[in-house]
């Protein structure tokens, strides 16, 4: 493993860098396989959680199951057929008050490709389908 300095760089990783007019730098660790492998640690000018643009896709309709007994159940994803995008293509499965936790089978493999870790929710990578939560 080696290390690649360009710019302004702190002499010790995770520790406040500060510019010269005294702003705070943001700290980003980018990497592709979480917190193991292969990463860099960028210094940014404003934070890349940023919100640049919001703007509504589409309104989701969630509707309560009318249930008297909290029971288990199995929820049967596999078959589920590609739709949309990671954004479009979701299907809200379980929610409540803070939480909607559904799926996503994307037919835009290419829209896949964009990274929605600076994004509100958490989305988790599967063979067969995303879970996302939003």
């Amino acid at each position: 493993m080696y290390y690649v300095s360009r710019g302004s760089v702190p002499p010790t990783r995770h520790t406040q860098h500060r510019a010269a007019d005294g702003s705070l730098y943001a700290e980003e660790l980018f990497g592709v396989e979480g917190f193991t492998g292969r990463s860099s640690l960028l210094y940014h000018l404003t934070p890349p959680t940023r919100t640049h643009k919001i703007e509504p896709v589409r309104e989701i309709r969630l509707e309560a199951a009318d249930e008297k007994v909290h029971r288990h159940h199995l929820t049967k994803t596999g078959a589920v057929e590609p739709k949309g995008d990671a954004i479009t293509g979701r299907i809200p499965l379980y929610f409540n008050n803070d939480v909607v936790f559904g799926i996503v089978r994307p037919a835009d493999a290419a829209r896949l490709a964009s990274r929605s870790v600076a994004r509100p929710g958490v989305t988790v990578c599967t063979t067969s389908a995303i879970s996302a939560t939003w």
